[in-house]
């Protein structure tokens, strides 16, 4: 759930929103962006590529760290100005295992790491109760008393506490009554090291309500099952070579060599054993071994046990979707060649505007994979082939005049961001020369212009 916070301080309690923000870099990117800024603005003042810079705050706002303010017009492009959903973000104790207060031993009262859940636990049961005083609009009532205090011996010490706890525990029981009260009051005593504690520079106290409402469960669920004919083990090189990545991954840009890097290599959690690729925001590819061939999965976790993926438009969802088609498609038609990609995006310049796939007339609903498509004709080019693969929001053609390619096409629904919807086209081809590539590159930005508007960025990502 994106954490939706005008405070300073938002507490991480989520474990796909904490390996999302666990990074030297996306901590740079929060701290920077606690005032608006886009992945342009921020290459600048980082000194990194923004196409790099574009990929980390979508992960980022995919994990709710970090929100939409507005969209900009920018030569040719859409400028997407996010902000940082809080000054500062808190992780919550419990991702790391951290014990509660009520399971550590009478005689740790005052160690020094009791003092520490103790603090962890407080921090995150503030933020929860300034969460829930947010949502329904109310004021959070709390009360913080400090002071710095010196003893000349750990006797001084032992009486101190003795009457600081039975301060609190006498003006506790006055307001006893009030339902979900409770005081966990420190009694004198050694630490489990047998040392007196001596000379605290800081005492707190505290009260708070409890809940203990379970943390809502997220289920794996298949976004995609594609069928490879080659080997497990051939396959599962191709998703950790990064030479090899690049024939099926994607598309061509200046950072797609960066990218692969972060996203296979930097950030991903391989078993090679059991052949599965873990990535943030707990993402997996899993290979699995039918001799010959093998079955590629990709799994998200979803928030209910009967998601169905392909429902959803949601950039990350459905560009696993694509990527591991063009995996498939790599391996079944042009194992081991050389590709060249183009990439296109845009939106319809007019409400009921044709989104792409129908703009090209390959809304055949009774199409089956391996069945032939309709002749579309873009510009002096006419596209023969067959369906490869077709979803709620994206379907993929093979084409005969470029080399046995693959065109790949996405449509977003409309929605408050996208009031026309958009579409994504990825061109994957094989065997052409440098002139065959050149005019069908002009060719396919003059027909994308004239039906969806200039490209937001034909680099390949997203101007930020």
């Amino acid at each position: 759930m994106p954490i939706v916070s005008d405070a300073a301080i938002a507490l991480v309690s989520d474990s796909r929103q904490a390996r999302a923000a666990l990074t030297p870099i996306r901590g740079r990117l929060l701290e920077a962006l606690r005032t608006p800024g886009s992945a342009a603005s921020l290459a600048a003042t980082l000194d990194m590529p923004r196409q790099k810079l574009a990929y980390h705050v979508r992960a980022l706002e995919a994990a709710g760290l970090v929100r939409l303010v507005e969209e900009r017009q920018r030569r040719g492009c859409v400028e997407r100005i996010v902000v940082a959903c809080a000054d500062a973000f808190v992780l919550d104790p419990s991702l790391v295992g951290a014990p509660r207060p009520a399971e550590v031993d009478a005689q740790d009262r005052f160690a020094s790491d009791h003092l520490v859940r103790t603090a962890a636990e407080v921090v995150r049961e503030v933020a929860r109760m300034r969460k829930a005083a947010d949502d329904e609009g109310k004021r959070l009532l709390t009360l913080t008393l400090e002071a710095d205090l010196g003893f000349s011996s750990p006797a001084d010490f032992d009486r101190f506490t003795a009457a600081l706890t039975e301060a609190v525990a006498e003006i506790a029981r006055s307001f006893a009554p009030r339902r979900g009260a409770s005081l966990s009051p420190a009694r004198g005593g050694a630490s489990r090291r047998g040392q007196q504690a001596h000379n605290p520079h800081a005492v707190r106290a505290s009260m708070s309500t409890t809940d203990d409402s379970p943390t809502p469960p997220s289920f794996d669920r298949p976004l995609v099952e594609v069928t490879v004919s080659a080997p497990a083990a051939e396959v599962w090189r191709a998703l950790r070579e990064p030479a090899k990545i690049r024939d099926w991954f994607g598309w061509e840009t200046d950072s797609l060599g960066e990218e692969i890097d972060y996203i296979f290599l930097e950030h991903a959690q391989a078993d090679d054993a059991a052949r599965v690729l873990r990535f943030g925001l707990g993402d997996r590819f899993e290979v699995i071994d039918h001799g010959s061939t093998c079955v590629v999965r990709v799994v998200r976790p979803a928030p209910t046990a009967d998601t169905d993926w392909d429902d959803v438009f949601e950039d990350m969802t459905q560009g696993w979707i694509a990527f591991a088609q063009q995996l498939a498609f790599a391996f079944d038609r042009h194992r081991g060649a050389q590709r060249r990609t183009l990439y296109l995006a845009g939106s319809p310049q007019r409400e009921g505007g044709a989104l792409a796939a129908a703009a090209l007339g390959l809304v055949q609903r009774s199409l089956r994979p391996g069945d032939a498509y309709a002749p579309v004709v873009v510009g002096d080019e006419t596209l023969t082939g067959t369906l490869w693969h077709r979803g709620n929001h994206q379907l993929g053609v093979t084409v005969q005049g470029w080399g046995d390619g693959l065109l790949v096409i996405l449509d977003r629904p409309a929605n408050d961001r996208w009031p026309h919807g958009g579409s994504q086209a990825i061109l994957t081809t094989y065997g052409l020369d440098d002139a065959a590539f050149e005019a069908l590159r002009t060719r396919w930005t003059a027909w994308w212009e004239a039906q969806l508007g200039p490209s937001l960025d034909r680099g390949g990502s997203s101007c930020g």
